[in-house]
């Protein structure tokens, strides 16, 4: 009998170490579980002006990218307004070369002209046949 009741108290002491234990593993469980609460928590908090952040940089990216479209439009019109002032100059060049070719025949056509009323102001014996 004495045997019984010291395996009793034996199994009772094991149960309470069982139990102690027990409440130890489950209260550190708690505390991760709180720490890890707050930890989120915190995480949340911080989230919220970094995704903000983001969301005004990317505002700013889409901004940009627009401005930058508008840019490129007026450097494509620039650049048009340009080749037709570049044509333009070989508009004129080719215009100039054209007055000067014209200037040389008008000069040429004056000349003839200028010789052939000579010859028509000479009287009629001083012309030479050849």
């Amino acid at each position: 009998m004495a045997l019984l009741v010291v395996i009793v108290v034996l199994d009772s002491l094991i149960l309470l170490g069982i139990v102690i234990g027990l409440y130890i593993v489950l209260r550190s469980i708690g505390k991760v579980a709180e720490a890890a609460e707050a930890a989120i928590e915190e995480f949340r908090r911080e989230l919220v002006p970094v995704l903000e952040a983001a969301h005004d940089a990317l505002r700013g990216i889409e901004t940009l990218a627009a401005r930058s479209e508008k840019q490129v439009e007026r450097l494509g019109d620039v650049l048009r307004s340009v080749d037709r002032v570049a044509s333009g100059a070989a508009v004129a060049e080719a215009a100039v070369t054209a007055f000067r070719s014209t200037r040389n025949t008008a000069a040429t056509i004056v000349a003839a002209l200028r010789e052939g009323l000579r010859a028509f102001a000479k009287p009629a014996g001083d012309v030479k046949e050849d």
